[in-house]
C-alpha cells in the first residue's frame, strides 16, 4: 500500500519524529509505525500530515498546545470559539475505501475469483481533550 501522506511529530523537548513509508512498526511488524509513536509515551506538541509529492508539497498541521490546524502554513481555527489551553491528545487515523470485481459461480454462489480495482485512502488528524468533565475532539481529513 502506497502511502500519499506521512506523519511527522514534534515533542516538547525539541525532538521529532518521522513515519517511513514502509509504514511498518519496528517493534511489532503486524502493526504500523503509529504504534512506535505511541510507544516513546512522549508529549507531542504539533503533529502533520505530510504529502509525498515532491512537486506540489501540503502540510496539515494541528498544534496540541491551543489545537488550531494549518494548512500550508495557514492558520485554520475550526471552532468560533476556541476552548482555553489544556492538555490535547493526538488523533490520527486513516480510512480505506477497496473497489473489487467479484467473479461469483451463478449456479453455486461461490465466489472464484476477486480483484480490486481501486484503493483510496483519506487521512485523519485532529485533537481530543477533557475539560470539565465534557469531552471535546476536532478532526480534519485530506486525501
Amino acid at each position: 500500500m502506497k502511502l500519499d501522506y506521512l506523519l511527522e511529530v514534534e515533542f516538547s523537548d525539541g525532538s521529532s519524529w518521522k513515519q517511513d513509508p514502509s509504514d511498518v512498526s519496528k517493534v511489532d511488524a503486524t502493526k504500523s509505525q503509529y504504534f512506535d509513536l505511541l510507544q516513546l509515551n512522549k508529549n507531542i506538541v504539533k503533529a502533520s500530515l505530510v504529502s509525498r509529492n515532491w512537486l506540489f508539497k501540503k502540510r496539515l498541521t494541528v498544534d496540541l498546545v491551543d489545537g488550531h490546524f494549518q494548512f500550508n502554513k495557514n492558520w485554520l481555527q475550526v471552532d468560533q470559539n476556541p476552548l482555553p489551553l489544556m492538555k490535547r491528545e493526538l488523533v490520527f487515523f486513516r480510512e480505506h475505501q477497496h473497489d473489487a470485481n467479484f467473479t461469483v459461480n451463478a449456479k453455486t454462489g461461490v465466489t472464484s475469483k476477486i480483484t480490486e480495482t481501486a484503493h483510496r485512502i483519506k487521512y485523519f488528524i485532529g485533537w481530543k481533550a477533557t475539560l470539565n468533565s465534557k469531552d471535546y475532539q476536532q478532526i480534519i481529513g485530506i486525501k
